[in-house]
């Protein structure tokens, strides 16, 4: 149940003494929220963050996540959000309190491609991919394989299947890509979950601060970008994707994009699920509308799995040995001593699909995405 702005202040000062707001300003909700936020200005003109959970288990995800806060908070660059006091009312989860950290929010649909913002997006993800993945795991938050990760995608999907509102053609799509071998042969990693734009706060062309790690874990890095993917412009996210990529340790699986592109799409069917938990019947009706609509936009494309390979062609071992006597001279001898036959030949490397983007010292298009003929899917934004 949301709570007014008022009641969030007042639980922010019974949370943090000495606050003593003058103004409340309540942040708009996005449609399956589990969380709603507000923000505090306390008499000394200090602004803080009231977060609460509309949920009971979202409630639970909210305290367990600050203590990978506390750890994160030394390993990364830019500032977390530490929680600096709680509340719990009589009836519903209780609210975190924190400083508002510095820099201005981002909106995903705004950001432009080719620019510092972007970029930092790409490369604050990288930081955090490369943290120690045993950090979470003393934080006590969920931690995946691939497989395990890939399992608990299914059951997601066999839950938003019961629930009789997701199209079956998508629901085929879905359950099409978590069964190709080829897309779940990867390594997870320190993850935030679905990265919204709202959770990354910019300052001066950088990553100046990440909030809102209530579900954090160690899983696919595609998560992390659904939401990147299905919103922000496509230049955008391919000048995040390339600084992501050439800012990783290790280079990234080349069936990331494919992944980035499936939670994208599912992340309608957990709107659907989230409203349904919280008996919202129209938000409902909304989430199941945009599905029908995405079933429609996607009715022919088949390229979040890669292609079958053609019967009868072997994959060829680039690294095996070459046998001189298989080489075969042709023309030999046809050609004078002195003629010079060396050519000056342009050549411009495109990536093939699927691949990740060139690495450093190597020519590349661009990060090109796969669908590059298919129209991106925009999660629906409401506010309430």
């Amino acid at each position: 149940m949301l709570r007014s702005p008022v009641l969030l202040a007042a639980l922010a000062e019974a949370a943090v003494p000495g606050i003593r707001p003058v103004k409340v300003e309540g942040l708009a909700v996005p449609a399956g929220a589990v969380y709603q936020s507000a923000h505090v200005t306390g008499q000394d003109g200090r602004v803080w963050v009231v977060r609460s959970a509309l949920t009971g288990a979202a409630g639970a995800e909210l305290a367990a996540s600050d203590a990978l806060v506390q750890l994160l908070d030394r390993r990364l660059a830019f500032d977390l959000p530490r929680v600096e006091g709680s509340a719990r009312p009589k009836e519903g989860p209780a609210v975190a309190v924190y400083a508002q950290p510095r820099g201005n929010a981002l909106e995903w649909n705004d950001l432009q491609g080719r620019t510092a913002a972007a970029r930092a997006v790409g490369v604050a993800l990288a930081k955090l991919h490369d943290v120690d993945p045993r950090v979470v795991e003393e934080a006590g938050l969920p931690s995946y394989d691939a497989e395990t990760y890939r399992q608990r995608l299914l059951a997601d999907l066999d839950r938003a299947a019961d629930t009789k509102r997701v199209p079956s053609a998508l629901l085929s799509r879905w359950e099409e890509a978590l069964e190709a071998p080829e897309l779940w042969r990867f390594s997870t990693c320190v993850t935030h979950g679905p990265l919204r734009g709202e959770d990354v706060l910019v300052d001066e062309g950088e990553v100046s601060a990440i909030t809102g790690w209530e579900h954090a874990g160690v899983a696919d890095p595609a998560r992390d970008f659904s939401l990147l993917w299905t919103h922000a412009p496509q230049q955008a996210f391919d000048t995040a994707f390339e600084a992501y990529a050439a800012e990783r340790s290790d280079r990234p699986d080349s069936y990331l994009e494919r992944r980035i592109r499936l939670m994208g799409e599912m992340e309608l069917a957990y709107a659907l699920l989230a409203s349904r938990t919280m008996g919202e019947e129209e938000l409902v009706e909304y989430h199941a509308e945009a599905l029908e609509e995405l079933a429609f936009d996607v009715e022919d494309d088949t390229s979040l799995v890669p292609p079958p390979r053609r019967a009868g062609i072997e994959p060829i071992d680039l690294e095996a040995p070459l046998d001189p006597a298989d080489i075969e001279s042709v023309g030999e001898g046809d050609l004078a001593p002195d003629d010079d036959l060396t050519v000056e030949i342009p050549v411009r490397v495109a990536r093939a699909e699927g691949d990740a983007p060139a690495e450093d010292g190597a020519t590349s298009t661009g990060a090109t995405r796969v669908d590059a003929e298919t129209p991106k899917t925009r999660l629906p934004q409401r506010e309430s």
